[in-house]
């Protein structure tokens, strides 16, 4: 049932892109794909930190039809298939859980942690042809705090921990580039990804801002500057 709906959703996506399918469609590309790709995946994160499971399904499925899509895009260009992206995921999964799939040569990993630091080791131990250098990952475009996540992910791989975390005013009016550094190092050495807070924070104040409108009937900018201040910077 599975490989007909996938196989129904793959001859809708060649309609499309036919000759008497849609002209925006044929007219996508990979790079023009990718920036909605990015929105899309936005989106997802949203509908899940939100807990709405109808928003999640519809999000799922924009970014199921995009893989589709990107498949459908190689494939007339003879670069490659929806069977190489399936294949390809089947061997990085498998190859990198040797304490599942492999348990007899590699032994097990008793929890998360040793199942951390061992997919940050086979990913930055792949075979030689495939291994980037280091500064390779400064080439990664993306939003600043995602990139970065991506960056320090790797460090910490590397064991290189932020032991002493401590910050002072006179310290982030001096460097403040320096300062936020090492909030976002100190988070993600902890496992708390701030795109993520960053995006739960701005949430909750648009509710407070929502309640605080409904309850005084008037807009937010009408409010007083110490209530404003209240609703950004407590809790």
């Amino acid at each position: 049932m599975k490989t007909k709906k996938l196989n129904e959703l793959e001859k809708i996506i060649e309609k499309l892109r036919s000759n008497d399918g849609c002209p925006w469609d044929k007219e996508l590309t990979f790079e023009s794909l990718s920036e909605l790709t990015l929105e899309e995946t936005y989106e997802l994160i949203d509908a899940v930190s939100k807990n709405d499971n109808e928003d999640i399904i519809d999000e799922l499925s924009d970014i199921l039809t995009h893989i589709i899509f990107y498949s459908h895009i190689a494939s007339s260009k003879k670069l490659f298939t929806l069977e190489d992206i399936i294949d390809r995921a089947k061997q990085k999964l498998t190859s990198r859980h040797p304490h599942v799939f492999d348990k007899k040569n590699f032994g097990e990993l008793k929890n998360s942690d040793e199942v951390k630091k061992n997919w940050n080791y086979l990913k930055n131990n792949t075979s030689k042809t495939n291994k980037k250098r280091f500064l390779d990952n400064f080439n990664f475009k993306s939003p600043a705090s995602i990139f970065l996540s991506r960056f320090v992910k790797k460090l910490i791989g590397m064991n290189i921990i932020s032991d002493n975390f401590t910050i002072s005013k006179e310290e982030l009016k001096k460097n403040p580039s320096r300062e936020l550094f090492k909030i976002f190092y100190f988070l993600i050495q902890n496992n708390i990804d701030p795109e993520i807070i960053l995006r739960k924070k701005i949430i909750n104040i648009k509710e407070k801002i929502e309640i605080k409108e409904k309850i005084k009937n008037l807009n937010f900018e009408e409010f007083e500057k110490e209530e404003i201040k209240q609703i950004l910077f407590d809790n």
